[in-house]
């Protein structure tokens, strides 16, 4: 598999983008990749879980380089390609594998639980009795939290 993206060259008129092509090692958080086309025209993988073949879109991406020891190489090693260790970091937006039935929340009933604050609301009675799963996302990739529980009436 590999990479490619355009970089900054010199030429005789000046800087111009030029594409470069770097081979890329495999993972083992995917041990089957390959990038294809979805739908709208995205670029995405597919990738099998316990429920069956995801799907998730190519977001942004990152290439980590250990700035530190390239810093520390002469100019012409690194013309080389002597650049040491780098890594392809790449954000994943993956496809939602709920059923509609679990991700529709009506609308009172979300109202309910923001402006609550545990006292009885307009939309109290829409609340319904189940299992509950609340998780915290950082924005960077990352869960922060995520809780279990179940909701009861209590008289």
């Amino acid at each position: 598999m590999t990479a490619e993206f355009d970089l900054l060259a010199t030429t005789s008129d000046g800087l111009k983008e030029v594409p470069h092509r770097f081979p890329i090692a495999g993972t083992d958080q995917l041990k089957v990749l390959e990038i294809n086309e979805l739908k709208a025209k995205k670029y995405g993988i597919e990738y099998v879980t316990a429920a069956g073949l995801a799907q998730a879109a190519l977001g942004s991406a990152d290439l980590l380089l250990n700035w530190r020891w390239l810093r520390n190489k002469r100019p012409e090693d690194v013309d080389h390609g002597k650049i040491g260790a780098a890594y392809l970091k790449v954000a994943l937006a993956v496809d939602e594998q709920a059923e509609e039935s679990v991700l529709a929340v009506p609308k009172g009933v979300e109202w309910h639980f923001l402006t609550a604050k545990a006292e009885r609301s307009k939309h109290y009675d829409k609340v319904k009795e189940g299992t509950r799963v609340l998780s915290v996302d950082l924005g960077v990739r990352h869960l922060a939290s995520c809780s279990v529980f179940e909701l009861k009436s209590h008289p």
